[in-house]
């Protein structure tokens, strides 16, 4: 744990408070900081809230900076960056045009990240979602965040804690035990509920002001968060509406498949113009000739260092193709030959030979190619 004594509060009274805990600013070595001040009695929970935390490190979740127990003695304060924007919901208001399609995957690139660690976050929502200097979106508050267990075993959501009711799946409502394997599947119905939040820049059952009321509405009535007005895109509806708040554990995907789903959705197809000269690049470089100069305008590098890894740069920029990333993996298996990602019309049978690469040196290319985090 980082134990860090040399802070200052510089705000003059708590900014925010809940139930487990306030919020106050700092500085760390001048750097503006967040100080979470965790109530009395709640030693135990903070521990395991660090011990989670401190292990992450990702850029769409917030930075753990370390512990101080001397300002707020006997309570401890957990500190991590200041985040000026606030969280998601106070920042969309502010910047009514801010791109909330990126923002959603980022969110899911958070929750995928921890997930492949073995841990849920159990509180995910707007509040708990804040926005950097440049406008990136990170987790927060993994105050009832847990590691998974072993299948089979059971969570006491009494003991464990679990978020507020609006974001909660059935499951979770209609009992306090539940399967651990089901942890991850609550999340993400968490997500689906924060994605209609976002666009309808209100809580969903928003209309409803307690929590039993919202179980009826869940457990008895069965009925879902309506499509907000704002969200335009059909595709991402059906995946939010029928599969992120789908009533059966097993009918939700994980977070890789809402990953790769938002992807397909969000990005635009590609324009004549773009195919062409993709198309262009291609043919430049298996034939050994300079692409056009709007491709790559320094042709020694192309030359030299090869221009099919600055084409495949180019393709993966298009995320277009919707077999591209599948191509792109494939690559990367020894036991298959290469093949190209776009059916060109002709192809020279000497190609190769002609520019002076061999298949020896173009399975080496091959190997060279990144795969891409975007």
């Amino acid at each position: 744990m980082n134990i860090l004594p040399t802070v200052t509060i510089t705000s003059k009274h708590e900014i925010a408070g809940g139930a487990f805990s306030n919020i106050w600013q700092g500085t760390l070595q001048e750097r503006p900081v967040c100080l979470k001040v965790l109530r009395r009695g709640l030693l135990n929970d903070a521990f395991q809230e660090v011990l989670i935390w401190k292990q992450l490190q990702h850029p769409n979740i917030l930075p753990f900076l370390g512990v101080n127990r001397e300002l707020f003695n006997p309570n401890i304060c957990l500190i991590s960056p200041w985040m000026a924007n606030g969280n998601i919901l106070t920042f969309l208001k502010n910047h009514p045009n801010h791109n909330i399609y990126q923002s959603v995957i980022e969110i899911t690139k958070g929750l995928l990240y921890i997930h492949n660690l073995q841990i849920v976050h159990g509180d995910l929502r707007g509040v708990n979602i804040l926005v950097t200097d440049d406008y990136h979106c990170c987790i927060a508050d993994f105050g009832l965040s847990h590691l998974i267990s072993l299948p089979g075993d059971q969570t006491s959501s009494a003991h464990q804690g679990y978020g507020a009711s609006q974001w909660l799946p059935p499951e979770v409502l209609a009992s306090d035990n539940y399967d651990q394997e089901h942890l991850r599947a609550a999340d993400i119905y968490s997500l689906g509920c924060t994605i209609i939040e976002l666009y309808a820049q209100s809580p969903p059952y928003g209309e409803f002001e307690t929590d039993q009321s919202v179980r009826y509405k869940v457990l008895i009535e069965k009925t879902k968060p309506p499509r907000p007005s704002q969200l335009a895109s059909d595709a991402l509806w059906e995946l939010v509406g029928l599969r992120l708040l789908a009533w059966e554990v097993v009918d939700r995907p994980k977070a890789t498949e809402v990953l790769q789903a938002l992807r397909a959705i969000l990005k635009p197809p590609p324009t004549n113009a773009q195919l062409a000269l993709l198309e262009s690049c291609l043919l430049a470089w298996a034939t050994a000739e300079p692409p056009d100069a709007a491709c790559l305008p320094d042709e020694a590098e192309w030359l030299e260092a090869g221009g099919w890894l600055e084409a495949k740069h180019f393709f993966d920029e298009l995320k277009d193709w919707p077999e591209a990333e599948n191509w792109h993996e494939e690559q990367w298996n020894d036991d298959k030959e290469p093949e190209w990602p776009w059916p060109l019309e002709k192809w020279s049978e000497d190609a190769f030979s002609e520019s002076g690469v061999g298949e020896e040196s173009l399975t080496v290319r091959f190997k060279m190619l990144p795969l891409l985090e975007y």
